[in-house]
């Protein structure tokens, strides 16, 4: 035999199933659907900001700045993923939400390019994490319940983002 336990991948899988209780506080699973919430909502939503934004001026920056922020994905998965096993999925995701800030805080059009990119590697990165932190955190008979509360914040940012984007871009441009 001479094989290590933890060199199989099920001694992690039963070594989580055992965790009894959500250990967390409740606020995390709504702060997890909120997180998914406003990932999905900037995927669909991006593109209705763009005219607003006034040193955005051609079609090929609006092109450029959406391409930054779904390249961003494909970075974003596996480096912040890896940062997550290093220092902790909690303080990754906090991390994440740099870039969309700087998007918000953006001047000129270098500034929101290099945004878009952290912003894009950010939602790369919360598309993993949040799935993983739920389902590493959940005790096995609560795991799928938890994970669905959270994934539904998601698609509710797919639902009824575009209404609250419509809303924020024509009524209140202020913010938008």
């Amino acid at each position: 035999m001479g094989t290590d336990l933890k060199s199989n991948p099920d001694w992690y899988v039963a070594r989580v199933d055992r965790i009894p209780t959500w250990g967390l506080s409740y606020v995390i699973i709504w702060a997890m659907g909120f997180s998914f919430f406003i990932t999905l909502y900037d995927v669909i939503n991006v593109g209705f900001a763009l005219p607003y934004i006034p040193f955005v001026v051609t079609a090929a920056q609006s092109s450029l700045i959406a391409s930054l922020g779904l390249f961003g994905y494909v970075v974003g998965a596996p480096i912040f993923s890896y940062m997550a096993d290093i220092v902790g999925r909690r303080p990754t995701l906090v991390f994440t939400a740099l870039g969309s800030f700087g998007d918000a805080l953006s001047v000129n059009y270098p500034m929101l390019a290099v945004f878009r990119s952290i912003t894009g590697m950010a939602i790369g990165a919360d598309l993993v994490l949040v799935m993983t932190y739920m389902s590493e955190m959940s005790p096995a008979d609560k795991r799928g319940r938890y994970t669905n509360l959270a994934f539904i914040g998601g698609w509710a940012g797919i639902g009824i983002g575009p209404f609250i984007a419509a809303l924020i871009m024509t009524d209140i441009p202020s913010i938008g």
